[in-house]
């Protein structure tokens, strides 16, 4: 469902307003994915190395299971567009592409392409969102590999740091002018633009994910008992915030999209669906990141080559 509604807000953002939701939606199903493997850091022993091992570890599945398939779409979408695409368009692409290498992608959007929703075509202004995604894989897991000694206390401790920077991640998200002086610092002069590209305004959806995944266990016999009517009108309500055709203000639908991802993945609503559409929903799903990486530079050939508009 995420990533069929950032496809559609790409392809015809006046019918599918709220589709960039779907990136909103992914943070908190990450968080909650790989909390999980975060936590393996700290109880793995399979390896016979310690923590660091584990981190290592981590690390390398992290990098095997995203930088693959980024590689190959930047490699192909460099020969289509340098071939197709308008001529004006090469150096914001050639610069973006190679934010995103970096893992900055994120601040090459902010710098290259400056609003997400202005009318500058970048073809690659979607990596943004893997930058975040990458930034937080390589920064939260240090965090707590600093802050836990005891093994025995793991989830109880992973809970209150996930917390804390749920709650600091969320003010600086709702008043992102707080640490303006420290973006100056860097050369970003609008917070309130970088907001939507930012880690630190973006790792509360992630860490509010990984909270549902460590509180998920204690709540599960309640989640049982909830009407089927729940279920259905909750994935309801999670299509009509993604797809719906309407206007809302963009921290209010971000916060909204959050929620009901929050809920959708409690209280396991997307198993009610009949199995036809669920199994279908499933095989999307499980090549969301490969239809994520190439819907952008697809779309972009199709819309600004020369080529297609004869």
């Amino acid at each position: 469902l995420s990533v069929l509604a950032v496809v559609l807000f790409h392809a015809e953002e006046s019918y599918f307003p709220l589709g960039y939701l779907g990136v909103d939606v992914f943070f908190v199903i990450s968080g909650f994915v790989v909390t999980p493997l975060i936590l393996r850091i700290f109880t793995d022993q399979e390896n016979g190395g310690g923590r660091l091992s584990n981190l290592k570890t981590f690390y390398r599945r992290r990098f095997y299971r995203l930088a693959p398939a980024l590689a190959v779409t930047l490699a192909i979408s460099a020969v289509l567009i340098f071939l197709l695409g308008p001529i004006n368009d090469y150096q914001r692409f050639a610069r973006q592409g190679i934010a995103t290498l970096l893992l900055v992608g994120n601040l090459g959007a902010y710098t290259y392409s400056g609003d997400y929703f202005s009318s500058n075509p970048n073809p690659l202004v979607h990596t943004w969102s893997l930058s975040v995604e990458e930034q937080i894989y390589l920064f939260l897991p240090l965090i707590l590999v600093l802050i836990l000694h005891n093994r025995r206390s793991l989830k109880k401790i992973t809970v209150v740091v996930f917390g804390v920077i749920s709650a600091l991640s969320f003010v600086s998200f709702l008043f992102p002018t707080i640490l303006q002086p420290l973006y100056s610092r860097a050369g970003i002069e609008l917070a309130s633009q970088f907001s939507f590209y930012s880690p630190t305004d973006r790792i509360w959806q992630f860490t509010v994910g990984g909270l549902v995944f460590l509180l998920l266990d204690r709540h599960q016999n309640h989640t049982r008992k909830i009407p089927k009517s729940i279920h259905y009108l909750t994935v309801i309500a999670v299509v009509m915030v993604l797809l719906g055709p309407v206007h809302v203000n963009l921290k209010f639908s971000s916060i909204l999209a959050s929620l009901f991802a929050v809920a959708v993945i409690l209280f396991k609503s997307l198993d009610m669906l009949p199995n036809f559409l669920f199994q279908r929903l499933v095989w999307v799903g499980d090549r969301s990141y490969s239809i994520y990486l190439v819907h952008m530079p697809l779309l972009y050939l199709a819309k600004y080559s020369p080529t297609t508009q004869i």
